[in-house]
């Protein structure tokens, strides 16, 4: 697996020791991705300071198999995915754009999308947009890709976006996404 610094994790937590409070602070914070199965043992985390030393203790993580359902996406958490097609006739030779947005809180940061599924287009042009940051339950934020699509067949087409299997972090069940089809009419460029 790997580690991945992100700031801000952790909770400060107060202590009454007689007349004092006492504050316990993290001093950083992790994220880490399994990157197989079984028992996982975290290494333990040492902090210095001008008069010792101290060592948490190894901590060890069972990681469990993804259900295959979920296997090609790889995305565990709470997403939810939407998509705008730009428009809906082209003539052959111009080209439409597909934005696809997943948002939500989980391995945000690693999960993939399906491929698009756009038949008598050719995919020209690929892009992707992001903003997240670390949160105690992962990455919390959203993940833009835009899907430049040029039309090769006259006639009416199909667009489709399809859904995704995730697992939930609650329970381990796994849900699909919303599957989105766009019907396109695709002119030849000779009827103009």
């Amino acid at each position: 697996g790997f580690f991945q610094s992100a700031e801000g994790l952790g909770q400060i937590k107060s202590y009454a020791v007689g007349p004092e409070t006492l504050y316990e602070t993290p001093l950083a914070g992790y994220i880490f991705t399994p990157s197989s199965t079984g028992i996982q043992t975290l290494p333990p985390a040492r902090v210095g300071w001008e008069y010792g030393r101290v060592a948490s203790s190894r901590r060890s993580i069972e990681v469990v198999d993804l259900p295959e359902e979920a296997s090609e996406s790889g995305a565990v958490g709470d997403f939810e995915v939407s998509s705008r097609l730009d428009r809906r006739e082209v003539s052959t030779g111009e080209r439409l754009e597909l934005t696809v947005r997943i948002e939500g809180t989980g391995n945000l940061n690693f999960l993939q999308l399906p491929r698009i599924d756009a038949p008598g287009f050719q995919l020209v042009e690929e892009d992707e947009e992001s903003s997240y940051q670390p949160s105690l339950e992962g990455y919390s934020g959203w993940r833009e890709f835009r899907y430049g699509l040029l039309a090769e067949e006259a006639g009416l087409s199909k667009v489709l976006m399809p859904s995704m299997a995730a697992v939930s972090p609650e329970d381990g069940r796994v849900y699909y996404t919303s599957a989105r089809e766009y019907k396109v009419e695709v002119s030849s460029r000779s009827d103009e």
